[in-house]
């Protein structure tokens, strides 16, 4: 079984700008170290290939959602006149993940 250290999840926190302290990094690992064991068993589960994969584990009915309808919408000169830094047609804002 693949195992998260706490050395990999500090460096994903680092790259992602996320503050971690000791305890929620305790946490975070016994919690990987679950997810890692669940997905262990997983793979002992005779014929799971055949198996479709669920998005959602519930039926949900979506007959009450509203059909698209075409509007007007804003050109992309009126969507972008009030953008600080504009290059190539899109807004371009700082980089936060590394």
């Amino acid at each position: 079984m693949k195992i998260v250290s706490q050395k990999t999840l500090l460096e994903a926190a680092h790259n992602l700008m996320f503050d971690i302290d000791e305890v929620e990094l305790e946490v975070l690992t016994e919690e990987y170290a679950d997810l890692l064991e669940a997905i262990e068993q997983m793979k002992s589960i005779p014929n799971i290939d055949h198996v479709k994969p669920m998005v959602f584990p519930y039926e949900l009915v979506t007959d009450y959602l509203r059909e698209d309808v075409v509007a007007s919408c804003l050109s992309q000169e009126e969507a972008l006149k009030n953008a600080s830094k504009v290059e190539d047609g899109q807004i371009v804002i700082p980089k936060v993940v590394r």
